[in-house]
């Protein structure tokens, strides 16, 4: 394959920095596990799970490169399939360690199926955008804080492991990246996981209204119960959805569906 080879519409930049690809790979301890990739792009990252992993599952999208990576890896523990991760059906995957560096471009749409699928992955380990991997690991009341960092901690303990220059990768994006570890946690919550996602979308869908602004689009009663929850947690009724924890959006959404099941 012609090394210039990257294709836009894919967001294609390939890792190529040894370095980089060692410590990805010792992130997470490999030996007997199994691992899904997303978008392997030409096996660079490929190359050193196969070395210590029980095995490896790539979803690569792009034919031509499917085709390659087909005629440059026979290893027996290598599945390689050319489908869209974010179409196929993930149940078959049970107990597998994601380790990926996935297009920037649709990084909220690879974390939120994974998150849908939170069950198979006990860890994930994630070469992203730095500023998506701030946003991934983001405190409450910080400017990086935003539906992305509740919705991971309701699945996963995130950690920002380090940066990756550009200089890493060919062609050069024009961002800096970073690594995150992703470590599924053991608190189960009681609630419908999806339904309460879409909560915490809808509570930061336009971030400079009020949380009650937004929500108020799928609550349809008075703000008066709306303030005496405010009331109940000592919570100023204007507040703003980046300064509410996980567990002040739970509360809120335990209260609120009671509420509107209620009527």
């Amino acid at each position: 394959m012609d090394k210039s080879y990257a294709r836009k519409r894919f967001s294609q930049n390939f890792l190529n920095d040894q370095n980089i690809l060692n410590k990805i790979s010792n992130v997470v301890d490999l030996s007997n596990k199994n691992i899904l990739e997303i978008g392997p792009g030409k096996g660079s990252l490929t190359k050193h799970l196969l070395a210590k992993a029980k095995q490896v599952i790539a979803f690569e999208i792009d034919h031509n490169l499917f085709e390659y990576l087909k005629s440059e890896f026979t290893n027996s523990n290598f599945n390689l399939i050319n489908k869209d991760f974010l179409k196929e059906d993930l149940s078959a995957y049970r107990d597998f360690y994601i380790i990926s560096n996935i297009p920037y471009h649709i990084s909220t749409e690879i974390v939120f199926k994974i998150f849908e699928n939170y069950q198979n992955f006990p860890e994930v380990v994630l070469l992203v955008q730095k500023e998506f991997g701030k946003r991934l690991c983001a405190k409450v009341s910080t400017k990086d804080y935003s539906k992305l960092a509740p919705s991971t901690s309701l699945f996963y303990e995130a950690t920002y492991c380090f940066d990756v220059d550009a200089k890493s990768f060919w062609p050069q994006p024009k961002v800096t990246s970073c690594v995150v570890h992703l470590k599924r946690k053991d608190k189960k919550y009681d609630v419908d996981y999806q339904d309460f996602l879409n909560f915490i979308k809808t509570s930061f869908s336009m971030r400079r209204k009020t949380f009650w602004n937004n929500i108020k689009q799928i609550y349809h009663f008075d703000f008066n119960y709306f303030q005496l929850i405010c009331n109940e947690m000592e919570i100023n009724k204007n507040i703003r959805p980046e300064n509410l924890s996980l567990d002040q959006l739970l509360v809120f959404y335990k209260k609120l569906k009671n509420k509107s099941i209620n009527n």
